[in-house]
């Protein structure tokens, strides 16, 4: 039977990124987010650095294989999910002293954890989405707002 073309190249991808010895952890979709985001990492999962990351109450795979990885995983109090802008409060970054976010709706935790970061509130909750973070100085956005 021939493998649907996105399947094959998602396939192919696969075997790609492990063939430089990178392990591949996949999630659970969130059927409380709307369908075209409900597998977005960024929206279900935040890393708190060293061993420590946040995810999603409703992540209980996930949750389970980080654990077995030796991580110190911490559970959202709510669930993340749709409209917007619930589906955000994970969705943050940090570069040098500067948390960027929409304060208004980050979950509590990552607002406590980094309570001494410097807050470059930004309107719109998608903050991470629209950045690629380089090194702990650079960051490359399309986003004007968080120019």
């Amino acid at each position: 039977m021939e493998l649907n073309p996105i399947v094959k190249t998602s396939l192919i991808k696969i075997d790609f990124i492990k063939s430089y010895d990178i392990d591949l952890i996949f999630s659970d979709d969130n059927n409380l987010l709307d369908n075209p985001v409900s597998n977005h990492i960024d929206l279900n999962v935040h890393h708190l650095g060293g061993k420590r990351i946040l995810i999603d109450k409703r992540q209980d795979e996930l949750y389970k294989i980080l654990l077995d990885t030796g991580m110190d995983v911490i559970r959202t109090e709510d669930y993340i999910c749709s409209p917007y802008p619930k589906d955000c409060a994970l969705n943050c970054f940090r570069i040098g002293e500067y948390l960027f976010c929409n304060k208004n709706i980050t979950d509590n935790l990552i607002l406590n954890e980094f309570r001494d970061y410097k807050i470059a509130h930004i309107n719109q909750g998608y903050s991470k989405c629209s950045t690629l973070l380089l090194d702990e100085k650079t960051f490359i956005t399309d986003d004007t707002t968080i120019y």
